[in-house]
């Protein structure tokens, strides 16, 4: 039996999931103007991005850690 992945840090899918992300809702995020390769070029500047899916990232873990186990981390800090 393969062991389930639970949480995943990929900087590739990351990168590609936000720009289709952005395609599909551009008129929302105000892209209208913009082209597919503009839209990529503006996630690849998008210093945030990562930044906000680390901070996801440490939340799921942690939300998953209280789940599991209490006793293997000290107050709500796996890290």
């Amino acid at each position: 039996m393969e062991p389930k992945l639970v949480l995943e840090w990929d900087t590739s899918k990351i990168a590609t999931n936000a720009v289709a992300d952005r395609i599909e809702n551009k008129e929302d995020l105000g892209y209208e103007d913009l082209t597919d390769e503009q839209i990529e070029e503006t996630v690849n500047e998008d210093q945030d991005l990562y930044t906000w899916e680390w901070e996801y990232l440490c939340e799921a873990l942690t939300e998953l850690m209280n789940k599991i186990s209490y006793r293997n981390y000290y107050d709500n800090y796996w890290y």
